[in-house]
């Protein structure tokens, strides 16, 4: 066989195993990564129940990654002291609910007003149940002022620039 047919031969077989793997992986990947799993909350404390800090604000912004089991978080807020705690919530707006995702559960020094990380290990089940129904799920940061919340946010989808929400 001549080389130039060898090549073609061996082309076509290299963009046949691409197009396979496309076609496999494509939707895993599709649902599995990207802006289609990032959320956000905007957290104030009139969200919170009861209504707590006032003036406090803070934003979260979540990625879940179903297929390692990990939720990663980016937290920032605005007049808060005495951080101690940071979470998601299952629960509507309105309503109290249990710690479903925990960030961080020790106090951090008033010099820190922002925070990320990623939490493993997450049952997969409940990462799809929050990309399926974030409004159901809150963010809240609790501080020794209001230890049981200062601001709260419903999750939801981020907009293709997530940083404006």
């Amino acid at each position: 066989m001549r080389s130039g047919k060898k090549m073609g031969i061996i082309a076509g077989i290299a963009g046949l195993a691409v197009v396979a793997a496309v076609l496999v992986a494509g939707p895993v990947l599709a649902r599995g990564s990207g802006k289609a799993n990032v959320f956000v909350a905007k957290m104030t404390g009139g969200m919170e129940v009861p209504p707590a800090e006032p003036t406090a604000t803070a934003r979260a912004v979540i990625t879940l990654k179903p297929s390692s089991g990990t939720v990663c978080f980016r937290l920032h807020w605005d007049g808060l002291t005495s951080v101690t705690a940071s979470h998601i919530h299952l629960g509507d707006a309105g309503v109290t609910g249990s710690v479903v995702v925990p960030f961080f559960g020790a106090p951090l020094p008033d010099t820190i007003t922002s925070v990320g990380g990623c939490v493993h290990s997450v049952d997969p089940a409940l990462i799809q149940d929050i990309h399926d129904n974030p409004s159901g799920y809150y963010v809240n940061v609790h501080d020794a002022a209001y230890p049981g919340g200062a601001v709260r946010g419903q999750l939801h989808p981020a907009s293709k620039h997530h940083d404006d929400d």
